[in-house]
């Protein structure tokens, strides 16, 4: 069972929004994207595009001087991992900018027992211990909401629990949904690792950011809270984030259940 992660002063409300509205079955959505977001966006994304490619054509230069096949090895292979860097980050783009610029989202009865099975097909590869570590504790199965959103959603949490706590023994990750006021249910995603300092404005100000990442040294691009902030936002649901140093993090992502979400204009 994960420690609990106390919710403080510490935490930080990413998106929180309770103006929702049903009506049908889709969810238009406004265009809508601020000036100073996409210039730091696009800035961002430009400095991480910078290192891979100054890789590629140093090793291209390198290459084509030596004949050494050591050398000749090393430079593939580490040109293969910047190009890959590369995509991703490009593809991270991509994904962020079509949340932002959707011109209506579909809404389905979404199973989390089934939706919990196919990331943990789809994620053990990467994770050998994520599905011994993952408990559910499921009040509620079937929530209504875009499929391929909350997919984006569990699958970047899920994720990031196992990315930031690569050496953390018996590392345990609970995933439970909660019905709450209002016909809103609660997804939760709460792990017993390492934590994170969230006193620091610096870091809650750019910890849903773009390209943002609290550990250098981790992989990924810092992408996912990203794309669930800018889900948040444009669905008008609610994602908050509490973590504290050493005990864990907990993730929420609130969402009305109704089959139409009128957005603020």
């Amino acid at each position: 069972m994960s420690k609990p992660v106390k919710h403080s002063s510490k935490s930080t409300v990413l998106k929180n929004n309770d103006d929702i509205v049903s009506k049908n079955d889709v969810v238009p959505v406004p265009f809508s994207i601020p000036k100073n977001f996409l210039y730091s966006t696009c800035h961002t994304l430009g400095h991480d595009l910078k290192s891979p490619l100054f890789v590629v054509r140093s090793y291209t230069q390198l290459l084509q001087r030596s004949q050494d096949k050591d050398h000749l090895k090393r430079g593939l292979t580490l040109m293969n991992e910047a190009s890959y860097k590369m995509e991703n980050i490009i593809n991270g783009f991509i994904e962020l900018m079509d949340i932002y610029t959707i011109s209506y989202v579909e809404i389905q009865s979404i199973s989390i027992v089934e939706l919990l099975q196919q990331m943990r097909c789809k994620l053990t590869p990467n994770y050998d211990q994520l599905d011994q570590s993952i408990t559910e504790e499921l009040s509620i199965n079937d929530i209504k909401f875009n499929e391929s959103y909350l997919n984006t959603i569990v699958e970047a949490l899920l994720s990031n629990a196992f990315e930031h706590n690569k050496n953390v023994p018996n590392l345990q990750i609970t995933v439970s949904t909660k019905e709450l006021r209002g016909n809103k249910i609660a997804l939760i995603i709460e792990d017993n690792g390492v934590g994170m300092d969230l006193t620091s404005q610096v870091t809650k100000d750019k910890i849903k950011q773009p390209f943002y990442r609290h550990d250098k040294n981790e992989g990924g691009i810092g992408m996912g809270l990203a794309k669930i902030n800018a889900i948040a936002s444009m669905t008008d649901s609610a994602f908050i984030l509490d973590s504290e140093l050493g005990i864990g993090t907990k993730c929420t992502f609130i969402i009305k259940q109704k089959s139409h979400i009128q957005p603020k204009h």
